[in-house]
């Protein structure tokens, strides 16, 4: 069983077996360009992301935004401000990653960096119209 199959039936045995014995697998992309903690979160694996992040993948933007990471999202943002505006292939922004997934300190700190709280990803949403919790109440209030 693959690591992304793991995750996907939701076996956190196998995760973390397959992460015990080669723990480079959670830095690894699937097909559509996921990494496995964020592969668990769209999958509504939650319970799944810090087993993967005890194996200390390399976070891209993306990963960092949507798991909270703060000090490594402003790491990356410090070093490309041009971050904030990054795409992923669906189209998701950074900021959409941290309202979906309730990640209000990484949705402030990515308003900091000038990410557009208007942004569409591409299904048309805004992240304000996928924010959880409290990302839901900064993002209503700045947009």
């Amino acid at each position: 069983m693959s690591l992304f199959d793991a995750i996907l039936a939701g076996d956190a045995d196998a995760v973390r077996d397959e992460l015990d014995r080669n723990p480079d697998r959670a830095g690894e992309r699937n097909d559509d360009g996921l990494s496995p903690v964020l592969y668990a979160l769209v999958h509504g694996r939650a319970d799944l992301v810090e087993p993967i992040l005890d194996a200390n993948p390399p976070l891209d933007v993306f990963d960092a935004a949507a798991v909270g990471r703060t000090r490594g999202l402003e790491e990356l943002l410090e070093a490309d401000a041009g971050l904030a505006h990054a795409r992923a292939a669906d189209g998701s922004t950074p900021l959409h990653l941290a309202a979906r997934f309730d990640q209000r300190d990484a949705a402030e700190l990515l308003l900091e960096y000038g990410a557009d709280a208007a942004a569409r990803d591409g299904d048309g949403r805004t992240p304000v119209e996928l924010a959880a919790g409290d990302t839901r109440g900064l993002l209503s209030a700045d947009g």
